[in-house]
Protein backbone atom coordinates (compact mmCIF):
# COMPACT_ATOMS: atom_id res chain seq x y z
CA UNK A 1 0.00 0.00 0.00
CA UNK A 2 1.69 3.44 -0.78
CA UNK A 3 2.23 5.50 1.98
CA UNK A 4 -0.31 9.06 2.11
CA UNK A 5 1.53 11.63 3.83
CA UNK A 6 -1.67 13.71 2.85
CA UNK A 7 -3.71 13.33 6.16
CA UNK A 8 -1.23 14.97 8.55
CA UNK A 9 -1.17 18.61 8.98
CA UNK A 10 2.38 18.43 8.62
CA UNK A 11 1.96 17.69 4.99
CA UNK A 12 -1.22 19.25 4.17
CA UNK A 13 0.39 21.70 1.41
CA UNK A 14 2.45 19.61 -0.10
CA UNK A 15 5.54 17.34 -0.34
CA UNK A 16 7.80 15.10 -2.06
CA UNK A 17 9.08 12.00 -0.72
CA UNK A 18 12.12 10.48 -1.74
CA UNK A 19 13.50 6.42 -0.48
CA UNK A 20 16.97 6.94 0.39
CA UNK A 21 19.69 4.81 -1.24
CA UNK A 22 20.64 2.80 2.30
CA UNK A 23 18.14 0.52 3.97
CA UNK A 24 18.17 -1.04 7.13
CA UNK A 25 16.59 -4.45 7.49
CA UNK A 26 13.62 -3.30 10.01
CA UNK A 27 11.76 -0.36 7.90
CA UNK A 28 12.09 1.45 4.30
CA UNK A 29 13.29 5.12 4.88
CA UNK A 30 12.01 7.71 3.22
CA UNK A 31 12.91 11.85 3.28
CA UNK A 32 9.49 13.87 2.93
CA UNK A 33 10.17 17.53 1.88
CA UNK A 34 7.39 20.04 1.95
CA UNK A 35 8.48 23.80 1.18
CA UNK A 36 9.29 24.64 4.63
CA UNK A 37 11.18 21.35 6.22
CA UNK A 38 12.87 18.03 6.04
CA UNK A 39 11.52 15.00 7.70
CA UNK A 40 12.44 11.05 7.83
CA UNK A 41 9.24 8.79 7.12
CA UNK A 42 10.14 4.95 8.32
CA UNK A 43 8.14 2.75 6.80
CA UNK A 44 7.75 -0.17 9.36
CA UNK A 45 9.01 -3.96 8.05
CA UNK A 46 8.92 -5.97 11.02
CA UNK A 47 5.32 -6.46 13.14
CA UNK A 48 6.48 -7.47 16.30
CA UNK A 49 7.78 -4.06 17.76
CA UNK A 50 6.30 -2.11 20.27
CA UNK A 51 6.16 1.08 18.60
CA UNK A 52 4.51 2.83 20.85
CA UNK A 53 6.87 2.28 23.30
CA UNK A 54 9.42 3.16 20.41
CA UNK A 55 8.31 6.21 19.97
CA UNK A 56 7.90 7.44 23.60
CA UNK A 57 11.90 6.77 24.39
CA UNK A 58 12.41 8.44 21.32
CA UNK A 59 10.82 11.59 22.52
CA UNK A 60 12.50 10.93 25.84
CA UNK A 61 15.45 10.76 23.95
CA UNK A 62 15.08 14.11 22.40
CA UNK A 63 14.18 16.08 25.46
CA UNK A 64 17.81 15.12 26.35
CA UNK A 65 19.48 16.08 22.86
CA UNK A 66 20.07 12.19 22.12
CA UNK A 67 17.69 11.96 19.39
CA UNK A 68 15.69 13.60 16.49
CA UNK A 69 12.19 14.88 17.70
CA UNK A 70 9.71 11.91 17.17
CA UNK A 71 6.84 14.28 15.20
CA UNK A 72 3.42 11.42 14.68
CA UNK A 73 2.91 8.18 14.78
CA UNK A 74 0.94 5.83 12.68
CA UNK A 75 -0.02 2.50 13.18
CA UNK A 76 -2.53 1.79 10.70
CA UNK A 77 -0.60 3.15 7.71
CA UNK A 78 2.79 1.43 9.83
CA UNK A 79 4.71 4.39 9.95
CA UNK A 80 6.80 6.69 11.66
CA UNK A 81 7.41 10.64 11.10
CA UNK A 82 10.91 12.29 12.69
CA UNK A 83 12.81 15.53 12.56
CA UNK A 84 15.27 14.78 9.88
CA UNK A 85 18.90 13.75 11.15
CA UNK A 86 21.97 15.63 9.52
CA UNK A 87 25.83 14.34 10.60
CA UNK A 88 28.33 12.00 9.16
CA UNK A 89 28.03 8.20 9.90
CA UNK A 90 31.58 7.59 10.90
CA UNK A 91 33.40 3.38 11.36
CA UNK A 92 36.59 4.68 12.72
CA UNK A 93 36.59 7.32 15.55
CA UNK A 94 39.16 9.45 17.38
CA UNK A 95 39.52 10.17 20.96
CA UNK A 96 37.46 13.41 20.48
CA UNK A 97 34.59 11.01 18.69
CA UNK A 98 34.97 8.65 21.14
CA UNK A 99 34.61 10.45 24.24
CA UNK A 100 31.59 12.29 22.96
CA UNK A 101 30.09 8.94 22.13
CA UNK A 102 30.38 7.87 25.75
CA UNK A 103 29.19 10.84 27.54
CA UNK A 104 25.86 10.20 24.90
CA UNK A 105 26.09 7.03 26.43
CA UNK A 106 26.45 7.90 30.13
CA UNK A 107 23.65 10.51 29.62
CA UNK A 108 21.02 7.78 27.75
CA UNK A 109 21.62 5.33 30.52
CA UNK A 110 20.36 8.20 33.18
CA UNK A 111 16.93 8.09 31.61
CA UNK A 112 14.31 6.56 33.62
CA UNK A 113 12.10 4.66 31.98
CA UNK A 114 9.45 1.26 33.44
CA UNK A 115 9.85 -1.58 31.31
CA UNK A 116 10.19 -5.71 32.10
CA UNK A 117 14.08 -5.95 31.20
CA UNK A 118 15.25 -7.84 28.27
CA UNK A 119 15.69 -11.32 28.40
CA UNK A 120 18.78 -12.45 26.31
CA UNK A 121 17.34 -16.20 26.77
CA UNK A 122 14.64 -16.03 24.48
CA UNK A 123 17.12 -14.59 21.67
CA UNK A 124 18.99 -17.80 21.66
CA UNK A 125 18.10 -21.36 20.71
CA UNK A 126 19.10 -24.28 22.61
CA UNK A 127 21.90 -24.98 20.35
CA UNK A 128 23.67 -21.75 20.62
CA UNK A 129 25.61 -23.24 23.25
CA UNK A 130 28.61 -20.23 23.28
CA UNK A 131 25.81 -18.32 23.45
CA UNK A 132 24.23 -19.82 26.49
CA UNK A 133 27.45 -20.78 28.02
CA UNK A 134 28.03 -17.10 28.29
CA UNK A 135 24.60 -16.24 29.67
CA UNK A 136 25.53 -18.39 32.23
CA UNK A 137 28.54 -17.08 33.17
CA UNK A 138 27.43 -13.23 33.28
CA UNK A 139 24.51 -14.36 35.94
CA UNK A 140 27.35 -14.13 39.03
CA UNK A 141 27.40 -10.52 38.09
CA UNK A 142 24.87 -7.99 39.23
CA UNK A 143 22.89 -6.54 35.99
CA UNK A 144 23.24 -3.03 35.89
CA UNK A 145 19.98 -2.07 34.58
CA UNK A 146 19.14 1.42 32.33
CA UNK A 147 17.73 2.50 29.25
CA UNK A 148 19.84 0.91 26.48
CA UNK A 149 19.73 1.68 22.79
CA UNK A 150 20.17 -1.97 21.83
CA UNK A 151 21.51 -1.33 18.21
CA UNK A 152 24.63 1.21 18.27
CA UNK A 153 25.94 -0.28 14.86
CA UNK A 154 27.76 3.06 13.28
CA UNK A 155 24.61 3.67 11.19
CA UNK A 156 22.64 4.53 14.06
CA UNK A 157 24.93 7.46 15.09
CA UNK A 158 25.26 10.55 13.70
CA UNK A 159 28.00 13.21 14.66
CA UNK A 160 27.78 16.97 14.27
CA UNK A 161 29.08 18.85 17.02
CA UNK A 162 27.24 16.64 19.54
CA UNK A 163 26.17 12.84 18.79
CA UNK A 164 22.48 11.99 17.63
CA UNK A 165 21.20 8.63 17.69
CA UNK A 166 18.44 7.19 15.80
CA UNK A 167 16.17 4.09 15.51
CA UNK A 168 15.38 3.38 18.75
CA UNK A 169 12.69 0.17 17.93
CA UNK A 170 14.99 -2.03 20.01
CA UNK A 171 15.52 0.35 23.03
CA UNK A 172 14.78 -1.10 26.03
CA UNK A 173 15.81 -2.01 29.40
CA UNK A 174 18.88 -3.94 29.59
CA UNK A 175 22.46 -3.95 31.72
CA UNK A 176 24.70 -0.95 30.72
CA UNK A 177 27.11 -3.31 29.65
CA UNK A 178 26.04 -4.70 26.87
CA UNK A 179 25.41 -0.79 25.01
CA UNK A 180 29.20 -0.76 25.58
CA UNK A 181 29.91 -3.94 24.38
CA UNK A 182 28.27 -2.91 20.75
CA UNK A 183 31.03 0.06 20.88
CA UNK A 184 33.99 -1.95 21.57
CA UNK A 185 33.03 -4.47 18.92
CA UNK A 186 30.66 -2.34 16.53
CA UNK A 187 34.12 -0.05 16.00
CA UNK A 188 36.77 -2.81 16.68
CA UNK A 189 38.41 -0.81 19.19
CA UNK A 190 42.24 -1.80 20.28
CA UNK A 191 42.84 -2.82 23.65
CA UNK A 192 44.14 0.80 24.28
CA UNK A 193 41.56 3.20 23.24
CA UNK A 194 38.98 0.73 24.36
CA UNK A 195 40.54 1.78 27.68
CA UNK A 196 40.24 5.67 26.90
CA UNK A 197 36.77 4.83 25.75
CA UNK A 198 35.59 3.50 29.13
CA UNK A 199 37.62 5.72 31.36
CA UNK A 200 35.41 8.74 29.53
CA UNK A 201 32.57 6.62 29.99
CA UNK A 202 33.07 5.91 33.94
CA UNK A 203 31.49 3.63 36.27
CA UNK A 204 32.94 0.62 34.73
CA UNK A 205 34.00 -2.28 37.07
CA UNK A 206 34.67 -5.82 35.69
CA UNK A 207 36.35 -6.18 32.66
CA UNK A 208 35.28 -9.66 32.61
CA UNK A 209 31.20 -9.00 32.69
CA UNK A 210 32.37 -6.59 29.38
CA UNK A 211 34.38 -9.72 27.74
CA UNK A 212 31.36 -11.51 28.05
CA UNK A 213 28.54 -8.96 27.13
CA UNK A 214 31.24 -8.58 23.79
CA UNK A 215 30.77 -12.17 23.44
CA UNK A 216 27.15 -12.15 23.85
CA UNK A 217 26.53 -9.39 21.50
CA UNK A 218 28.90 -11.07 18.85
CA UNK A 219 26.80 -14.43 18.91
CA UNK A 220 23.57 -11.53 19.04
CA UNK A 221 24.83 -10.45 15.94
CA UNK A 222 25.26 -13.82 13.86
CA UNK A 223 21.38 -14.60 14.50
CA UNK A 224 20.34 -11.71 13.17
CA UNK A 225 22.38 -11.22 10.32
CA UNK A 226 22.48 -14.77 9.76
CA UNK A 227 24.18 -17.98 11.14
CA UNK A 228 26.74 -18.26 7.69
CA UNK A 229 27.57 -14.70 8.69
CA UNK A 230 31.83 -14.36 10.69
CA UNK A 231 32.36 -11.22 13.05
Amino acid sequence: MPIDLTRYSLFAKGYRLTLLANQGYCNSNYIAQTDKDTYLVRHFKLQNIDRAFEFSIQKKAHTKGLAPKPLLLDTEQNLMVTEFATGEHKFTLNKKELRELALTLRKLHKVRVRKKPHNHKKDFKYKHKKANATLLKLKKYKRDLVLCHHDLNPRNIFFTKKVTLVDWEFAGVNDKYFDLATVCVEFKLSREIEQYFLRCYASIHSREKLELYKVLYRELYMVWMGENITY
